[in-house]
């Protein structure tokens, strides 16, 4: 390596590094990467200069500057072709703004990235209008689930009454929190049903649901319904078919205990007061699917049949959603691999099983009677290992046949292929016998691929 002297007080030889550099890299020496020093210039911006780089159209960014500071902002280099050169440019300007703006862009900017998650991104799609070429142009500019996403937001600040970006903030958390029991609970009520919710209906179904919470006042009762499109559906049907909708009604009230303590007169008083209070309405019509997100799991029924007497319109009996029951007997070998066959079509690179438990129940007497006891193994193979479950259960835990054991647990990977707006990932199913099933899809296609698949491989029974 070329060796560079530096006399005291003297700066280093230019050609003498680069010759150095080159020496080092065995080829040209390397131009400094382009920064566009977002971090540095906005330190309190994070989100704000996350989006900005996510961003491919940028008269988006320039609309959305524009609605806040209707002044000209001079010295953004919109036209540049070198991306960091046009970011840099825009951070300093925003840095000069007065902190209220660049707080509203911050917290704007945060929101418009949760929607651009899978979750978001499927919320937003289900939202954008099919019918209005003006809006499809812009879609069609906007570039990604950043730019639509931002589209979505920059529709509601031109339009107080254009609440989309809000549904679909809704729309996500539905997705986020439909699998867990803690936030939903499912029911099936009757079938194709279409909405229509007027003001004599909502009137009607204020009055019911302070039936069930007296303490929310009739005056305080605030309803909104949007419907948006089944993507699920929209792939299968016909170009001139109308679209599948799927209905959302949220109510809010307030109903939520709260209190906080308050310093009055020089001493700390607590307040008492009722909070917004939210429930959530999903409806599909197309299977008669009718979910409720509350806090109160206890009221979810009551609450179901009271849309069912009064927006449906139906005496149909509200029932919990099927149960579903899963056999996991086809993988007590690796003769299951010919089951798990890939299909053209579904998207799936591989499919692996990286975890199977086993039980062996048993009795045991003692002097105080007889027990019923269980055994439990876990065979785990790790993700960078090439052997299958199987040989990991031989070689490393003698087993050469599961089929003595009950198996009460599997967990499955499924290799994604890389789609338009996501990258190649993993799908991670986990089977509990008999009625567990817990999965990481993101998105409503993917939660539909994963049931389609265990159906036809005849592990899961619906009934």
């Amino acid at each position: 390596m070329a060796e560079v002297e530096e006399k005291e007080g003297c700066e280093p030889d230019p050609t003498a590094l680069a010759a150095e550099a080159g020496a080092a890299g065995c080829g040209k020496p390397r131009k400094p990467r382009a920064t566009d020093g977002g971090p540095q210039l906005l330190p309190d911006m994070g989100h704000y200069v996350a989006l900005v780089r996510k961003i491919l159209h940028r008269p988006l960014v320039a609309q959305w500057l524009q609605h806040l500071h209707t002044d000209e902002l001079l010295g953004i280099e919109w036209e540049h072709k070198v991306c960091a050169s046009y970011k840099q440019s825009l951070y300093t300007v925003v840095a000069g703004l007065p902190g209220a703006i660049r707080q509203r862009l911050e917290e704007a900017a945060q929101r418009i990235l949760l929607l651009s998650d899978d979750c978001g991104c499927e919320a937003v799609k289900s939202l954008l209008s099919e019918d209005d070429p003006t809006e499809q142009q812009a879609v069609a500019a906007a570039g990604d689930k950043y730019g639509r996403a931002l589209y979505l937001y920059l529709r509601r600040l031109a339009d107080d009454k254009d609440r989309r970006f809000e549904q679909a903030e809704t729309a996500r958390q539905q997705h986020k929190q439909g699998k867990s029991e803690a936030y939903a609970s499912h029911f099936r009520g009757p079938k194709g049903i279409d909405i229509a919710l007027d003001e004599v209906l909502k009137n009607k179904l204020k009055t019911a649901i302070a039936a069930i919470y007296p303490q929310a006042p009739l005056n305080d009762v605030v309803i909104e319904h949007f419907q948006r499109r089944d993507l699920t559906q929209d792939e299968e049907r016909d170009e001139d078919a109308a679209p599948v909708w799927l209905h959302t009604i949220v109510v809010g009230f307030n109903g939520k205990e709260t209190h906080w303590d308050k310093i009055v007169d020089g001493e700390v008083t607590t307040r008492h007061d009722q909070a917004l209070q939210r429930i959530t309405f999903s409806y599909e019509p197309s299977t008669g699917a009718l979910s409720v997100f509350c806090e109160d799991k206890s009221a979810r029924q009551e609450l179901a049949k009271a849309l069912r007497d009064v927006v449906l319109a139906s005496d149909t009996e509200i029932a919990e959603m099927q149960l579903r029951e899963f056999s996991l007997e086809a993988f007590s070998s690796a003769e299951v691999f010919e089951l798990l066959k890939l299909v053209s079509g579904d998207g799936i690179e591989r499919i692996s099983i990286n975890l199977i438990k086993v039980a062996k129940p048993f009795e045991q007497d003692d002097e105080n009677g007889t027990y019923d006891l269980t055994s439990e193994l876990t065979v785990r193979r790790d993700r960078r290992d090439r052997r299958n479950v199987y040989t990991v259960a031989y070689e490393d835990y003698g087993l050469d046949n599961l089929k003595q054991w009950t198996l009460c647990q599997v967990k499955l990977v499924l290799r994604k292929a890389k789609q338009k707006d996501r990258r190649a990932h993993n799908i991670t199913v986990q089977i509990t016998a008999p009625n567990g099933l817990n999965d990481n899809a993101k998105t409503e296609d993917e939660r539909q691929l994963v049931m389609r698949l265990l159906k036809r491989w005849q592990i899961v029974t619906e009934f």
